[in-house]
């Protein structure tokens, strides 16, 4: 009985330990109006270490509640995109976000591109230093939008050891969401025969699309 109840604690002991190793993560941060809870944002590491790699990967994971959305870099006719400021963080040269494919919102004929829901944007960080510890010291500004919009701001601190790189609990769920970002790919059987612009916007003729079931976002190099 005194040993099976000892190996009992040893083992939960142990989980304990490996999902504290495991998990590279910052706090939740929750914003609210009122006392409605809004959104849920962390900032979460798809490594154990920095040793071995030159981009490093981590995610911002953002969860609304319902009737609330976030904006797509490129936001459509409103609304504004989630930026990360990162000027006071310690050996990051870079910092790219990939955002995966939007939902398409459309009211009173105003169209809007973003997220409802769980969203991960995976994001990769380009040290000065490689194999150096990292120290990604931000504040992260975004719009949440239901039948008002909110601006946002919370500052999140991640660091990630000098110690070898290694997947942890984080890394599928941030592929997921990775493999979501649209790709730079003519697909076969696609074709436009005429862009014009006019004054409601941007006319696409004659789409040829190997499905039926599509949606198509026009952005330029700027967004």
């Amino acid at each position: 009985m005194i040993k099976n109840l000892i190996k009992i604690i040893f083992i939960t002991i142990l989980l304990v330990i490996n999902c504290s190793v495991y998990a590279a993560t910052s706090n939740w941060k929750i914003s609210k109006l009122n006392e409605n809870k809004i959104l849920q944002m962390r900032l979460f590491s798809g490594t154990e270490g920095v040793i071995g790699i030159k981009k490093i990967p981590i995610a911002f994971e953002v969860i609304t509640n319902p009737g609330w959305k976030i904006y797509w870099r490129y936001p459509g006719d409103a609304g504004l995109p989630t930026q990360i400021d990162y000027s006071n963080s310690i050996n990051i040269k870079k910092l790219d976000i990939f955002w995966p494919a939007p939902f398409r919102f459309s009211t009173f004929g105003i169209d809007t591109f973003g997220y409802e829901g769980k969203i991960i944007l995976p994001i990769n960080l380009i040290p000065e230093t490689i194999n150096e510890e990292i120290n990604l010291i931000s504040q992260i500004s975004l719009l949440a939008c239901n039948e008002i919009c909110i601006p946002f701001k919370q500052d999140f601190v991640l660091n990630i050891p000098k110690k070898a790189h290694a997947p942890n609990l984080n890394t599928r769920e941030r592929a997921k969401y990775l493999s979501l970002v649209p790709k730079l790919i003519i697909p076969k059987g696609f074709s436009i025969g005429a862009v014009a612009l006019n004054e409601d916007g941007i006319l696409l003729e004659r789409i040829k699309f190997p499905i039926n079931n599509y949606d198509v976002f026009v952005e330029n190099e700027k967004g």
